[in-house]
């Protein structure tokens, strides 16, 4: 029985209790303040969750990268294509809408230039997305080339999506539910983008389907104050099927703006047979760089049970019951910090140690604004409101910028970058001369573009200033979206690293 209907049917029965007692005429009355006190008392208590146990673990199974690493189609590793999506709102959806709209239109060589040309978007590996950007992401993930037909303009662009929401939430279907759902207003949303956005589409559909790009929707965990991701690497931490979670709740978690939202309540189960991935973690001297979120999680949740075999790690269940996961933006609003740390030590650098990337494309679009301010036209102190908005949203600009330098310097193979690496192997090799020098070392060179599709990139300086100034909504007038989408296309194209992209894949 769902936790809702459960403590609805208690509530009921604790009226009936306390109102035999009243006399006939005040007993119907009664009964019904009685009924609104015990549903809004239960709804504190009814602690509604989404995800499902993991009965049988399997660390190759699920929702992840290398399950849909088998080349399908034409998209290979040898041109290796990571796209991030801002968060935003509409703003941020419009974008990077334009963007997909620009590498649909753009053909390229892979391979030979005997080859015959393809479509960029054909060769996009991975897509990592926060908060307004997750609807275009999921959009892809969803309907594919679909999406260009006029269904994303119809269904998210040009709709009034904050006037959809508090429709389905006043429905009268939902009438008696309001006590409950007015203490999770995501549980609204993600309800609302099931049904009404993303066809009810699942985490296994995606899975079954088989092709890249792989998904990465990001949202924040508002007890560790660290990324979540919704992939099945994260559920294992849960201990919970990834693949069972509609799409559309994903969405709803990642763009959950604190206040306006609550967050998305997720279920913590023990570890399922024959997976001890919490042990892993912990113990694993390899997580202390190649998985450091997750290993931090998982140190967070456990305590340590003496067995016969030794000492095991397990969930602490009394302290650790659910998850609470809120918007993205609150820890890397551009979605870039998955693929810097897949670069640095998972399945983007395996694949160009092993020689198979030999191009590396990442185009981050970044939705970021600056509206105008009225601080220091008035006298008065800022209020309260307007203090912590500042306090919150300047952090996490600032980091983007931070982000966005990180990633081209990791990427850019830069000869200042190529001669320390030189001396330090140089160095090694005369230390240990019979050893095999550590990885890093080895990495064969790539060809890899880092670019930046922003609104400070906007010639004109009228739209500039128009683009920056729009607001985070979930609704926007249809002039502004379609002008969004057109900076979206001309800002990439314009884009100097990925002028040097086209120019070295010979379009």
């Amino acid at each position: 029985m769902h936790p809702v209907v459960r403590h609805l049917a208690e509530a009921f029965r604790t009226v009936r209790r306390a109102s035999q007692s009243l006399p006939p005429p005040r007993l119907a009355r009664a009964r019904c303040l009685l009924l609104i006190a015990a549903g809004g008392a239960s709804g504190c208590i009814a602690p509604a969750y989404h995800n499902s146990r993991l009965e049988l673990a399997d660390p190759t199974a699920g929702y992840r990268f290398d399950a849909l690493a088998a080349d399908t189609g034409d998209n290979g590793d040898e041109l290796f294509v990571c796209l991030t999506f801002s968060g935003g709102g509409l703003r941020a959806a419009a974008l990077s809408y334009g963007v997909m709209q620009e590498l649909a239109a753009t053909l390229v060589h892979v391979g030979n230039d005997a080859c015959a040309p393809r479509r960029l978007l054909d060769d996009v590996d991975v897509i990592s997305s926060v908060s307004g950007g997750s609807f275009t992401s999921a959009a892809f993930g969803t309907w594919g080339d679909a999406m260009f037909d006029g269904r994303y303009e119809q269904r998210v662009l040009q709709r009034d999506l904050e006037s959809g929401l508090i429709g389905h939430l006043l429905a009268p279907r939902n009438f008696f539910l309001l006590p409950f759902i007015l203490l999770d207003t995501v549980d609204v949303a993600a309800d609302y983008y099931d049904r009404r956005v993303f066809d009810e589409v699942r985490y296994r559909n995606l899975l079954e389907r088989g092709s890249r790009p792989y998904l990465v929707i990001n949202a924040t965990n508002l007890a560790l104050g660290r990324g979540f991701e919704f992939t099945q690497a994260d559920f294992d931490v849960l201990g919970s099927d990834l693949g069972a979670l509609p799409l559309g709740y994903a969405v709803a978690a990642s763009s959950a703006f604190p206040i306006v939202f609550s967050p998305m309540r997720l279920r913590y189960f023990p570890q399922a047979e024959g997976c001890d991935v919490l042990s892993e973690l912990v113990n694993s001297p390899e997580a202390r760089l190649a998985d450091a979120r997750r290993q931090a999680w998982a140190k967070s949740i456990t305590r340590f049970r003496a067995t016969p075999d030794g000492v095991r790690c397990e969930l602490d269940e009394s302290d650790h019951r659910f998850c609470y996961v809120v918007d993205g933006g609150l820890c890397d609003n551009l979605g870039l910090t998955h693929v810097i740390q897949e670069y640095q030590h998972g399945y983007i650098r395996r694949r160009i140690q092993e020689g198979r990337i030999r191009r590396l494309l990442i185009i981050v679009v970044d939705a970021g604004h600056r509206p105008k301010e009225a601080i220091e036209r008035q006298a008065a102190s800022p209020g309260l409101l307007t203090i912590g908005y500042k306090t919150a949203v300047t952090g996490i600009e600032n980091h983007n910028e931070t982000l966005v330098r990180m990633a081209r310097l990791l990427v850019s193979g830069s000869a200042e970058m190529r001669e320390a690496y030189a001396r330090c192997l140089e160095a090694f090799q005369g230390a240990c001369p019979d050893a095999a020098p550590p990885a890093e070392f080895l990495l064969p060179p790539t060809d890899a573009y880092v670019a930046h599709v922003h609104f400070q990139a906007i010639e004109d300086d009228l739209q500039r200033e128009r683009c920056l100034n729009m607001p985070t909504r979930l609704s926007l007038p249809p002039w502004d979206v379609d002008e969004l989408i057109r900076v979206g296309r001309e800002v990439l194209v314009r884009d100097p690293e990925f002028q040097r992209f086209l120019k070295d894949a010979g379009v």
